[in-house]
């Protein structure tokens, strides 16, 4: 189990890597294809590189664009898209103070809506491993008011990739122990509008 756990945050860990390497390969892109005269030593350029990748992975930790699975994937992509701003804006001024001149803003942003299309691409296809690796787990809806409880199935269900729910149970109609007994068969559990005591239980 701990094997497969390791497994998996490896995979997630490449995944990200491998985000953060195709967006910075569109900045790269378009520094070498329309700022040719900015582009010095190899050293030079390593810098300005790994000063890229550094405040991209920064940003992006700070909003979320690596909560792959975790948040929406639209939410992941506006995250990824928000970091790649503030970035090249950072970067954009950098590249000015290369040139020691107001620089053309314009591969700017074809570089930017480049990586537009790249983070959702990515997104995409790392939402789709993320949730061959963490399939939804067998639920059981445990809740007190029928109404309610129907109502919050009915919500979480919209997500199926995220949560199986197979089976609710309302505690007004069957005891503690029954209840006890019907979760071992689960591998998660939702407790919806239960009180405090049972709950405990």
């Amino acid at each position: 189990m701990k094997l497969l756990m390791k497994f998996r945050k490896t995979i997630m860990f490449l995944i990200k890597v491998g985000i953060v390497a195709a967006m910075a390969l569109g900045f790269i892109n378009m520094w070498y294809n329309s700022y040719e005269d900015l582009v010095y030593s190899v050293g030079s350029n390593y810098i300005v590189v790994i000063s890229y990748v550094l405040i991209l992975t920064l940003f992006s930790e700070l909003y979320g664009a690596f909560k792959i699975g975790v948040n929406r994937m639209h939410e992941v992509v506006y995250s990824l898209c928000l970091a790649s701003v503030f970035t090249n804006v950072i970067m954009y001024f950098e590249l000015c103070l290369l040139a020691r001149e107001m620089v053309s803003l314009a591969p700017y942003i074809l570089g930017f809506v480049y990586q537009i299309i790249v983070a959702s691409i990515c997104v995409m296809c790392a939402n789709t491993i993320y949730f061959r690796l963490y399939p939804a787990r067998k639920m059981l809806a445990i809740f007190a008011d029928d109404e309610e409880g129907t109502s919050i199935i009915r919500k979480v269900s919209k997500i199926p990739e995220r949560f199986n729910i197979e089976k609710g149970v309302s505690v007004n109609r069957k005891t503690v122990e029954e209840i006890k007994e019907l979760i071992n068969d689960y591998e998660a559990v939702l407790l919806c509008d239960v009180e405090k005591g049972k709950k405990a239980e």
